[in-house]
Parts: C-alpha cells; structure tokens; sequence
C-alpha cells in the first residue's frame, strides 16, 4: 500500500511538471500573483480572527506567556474540546490561505523561470522569420536573465547556446539588472567559469562559449555598438583612479579576492548619516 502511494505522489508530480511545461509563462505567472492575493485575502483576515480567540480562550487562564502570538499554534493542544471548533476553524482557514500563497509563489517562480526558456524561443523564432541572422540589426541583452539561470547549468546551456547558435558571439550583450540585485560579482564570476558541456554542444549544435566569446559579450560587443574605440580608450584610461585601484588589486593578492560588498547604504539610518555628510545632497 505504501509503494503505491509513493508511486501515485510520484506520478501525480511528473503530470503536473508535464502541465508547467507545456503552459505558457503568462499563464502561470499571472494565476501565481492571484493565487499569492486570494491567499492574503483569505489567511490575514482569518490569522488575526485566529489569534484573538485563542487569546480569549486562554488569557483568562493564564496559560499564554509573553510573546505567545509569534508561535500560535503550540498553544492549540490547551485548547478544551468543547473550545476547538470555535477557534481551529479560523487557524484551518488561515492555514489554507498560506498554502494558496505558497503555491502562487511557486507558480511565478516557475512562470519567471519559464519566460527566460520561452522569451529565448521567441527570439530564436523572430530571427528565423524575419531572415535577421547573425549579422543583423538584433542584439540580445542578457539583463536579469543570466542571474536567474546561472544556477541552473542546463537552463544556462540552453539559453547561451541557442543565443550563440542563432544569434552569435557578436550578438550578445552583456547585462546583470544590478540595480535590483546589488553587487554583479557573482554573476561575472559565474559567466567567466561557465562552460557549454560538449554533450549538448553535440545534441543541439550548440557552438563553444569560448575565451574569446566571453570577452566579446562582457563588453567588446558593446563598444561596438557605442562606437568606442577601445584601444585609444584603454590608453586613455591607464592613469585614472579607476585603472590605479585595479592595479593594486592585482598587486595584492588579499584585494585580488572579489568582494560581494553592497556599496551605499544599507539602511534607513545609514541613509540619514550619508545625506548629513553631503548636505543633504544624494550624491
């Protein structure tokens, strides 16, 4: 009995990753933010109408300390049978709506991750409409999309490959969206070490992300695209602060170390102190 419970559990998940694949990302993102509201309609309501009535029940007998409304739920067991169904209800219910806001966030999370597989299609589909090729007038910014695969080497693979395959190295631009993330030394870190498996450069036709590839999409592609000379422009540079600090980076093997810091400030009150030093100015 128990194998074939653990045989339908198995089953019934490999049926309902079949149906994420085959939805569309808009389906799945846009029910997962009604799912995550329904569920806060449902469970905040109900949470705060659970914890008064326990706190009814049980304050009268002493039996709820300091700090009791962080960890609810251990107080049920002194609950009094006739006094259950007057206040489980409101945890089951809660319970419920944080479920439904468990799986509304899993069902974004899965629509986001899907968007990145399906919006490289798109693209892959365009240019081969539209006879662009790899020396068109199309170029593709990685933005947010590398953070989000980079921790999944087949996601990565694919998305990288087919860029490369339809698009090619001197199509793609470097991106991180670092505004919302913070600090991109672990996403250059991560795309500098990554490596398309030669398994699936034979499956798929996928071509090499080379020394040379990488060099381009962190940056060379995008000089191009500005129209910056970059050797004149690296001669130009070689004296600044910005080329000084590198260099004592490379000449100290405790600064070489990269560094996963967040500049500016991190909170409210580091905020008020960095606005007191400037005057009030935000830079």
């Amino acid at each position: 009995m128990r194998e074939l419970g653990i045989v339908a559990g198995v089953s019934a998940l490999m049926c309902l990753l079949s149906g994420i694949w085959f939805t569309p990302w808009e389906t799945l993102y846009y029910n997962g933010i009604w799912l995550v509201a329904a569920g806060f309609l449902v469970g905040v309501p109900t949470g705060f109408i659970y914890h008064v009535r326990l706190y009814r029940v049980l304050a009268p007998r002493g039996e709820l300390p300091p700090r009791w409304y962080w960890k609810p739920l251990r107080f049920n067991v002194c609950l009094r049978r006739e006094e259950r169904p007057g206040v489980m209800v409101w945890c089951y219910v809660g319970g419920l709506g944080f479920l439904v806001i468990c799986v509304g966030l899993l069902m974004m999370g899965a629509g986001v991750l899907m968007a990145l597989i399906q919006g490289v299609d798109t693209l892959v589909k365009a240019v081969l409409e539209n006879e662009i090729g790899k020396q068109g007038n199309v170029h593709a910014e990685l933005g947010s999309t590398w953070r989000f695969v980079m921790t999944r080497p087949d996601a990565a693979a694919h998305v990288l490959g087919k860029l490369l395959l339809y698009l090619g190295e001197d199509r793609i631009l470097w991106g991180t969206d670092s505004i919302w993330y913070g600090t991109p030394q672990d996403q250059i870190s991560a795309f500098r070490a990554f490596e398309i498996p030669v398994s699936m450069q034979d499956m798929y036709g996928y071509p090499a992300l080379s020394a040379e590839a990488k060099a381009k999409i962190l940056g060379l592609n995008a000089a191009e695209v500005y129209g910056i000379d970059v050797a004149a422009t690296r001669c130009a540079i070689a004296e600044d602060d910005l080329s000084k600090a590198k260099l004592a980076i490379e000449e100290d093997p405790v600064l070489r170390r990269p560094s996963y810091r967040r500049a500016g400030p991190q909170s409210r009150r580091e905020f008020l102190k960095y606005l007191r030093l400037h005057e009030g100015q935000p830079g």
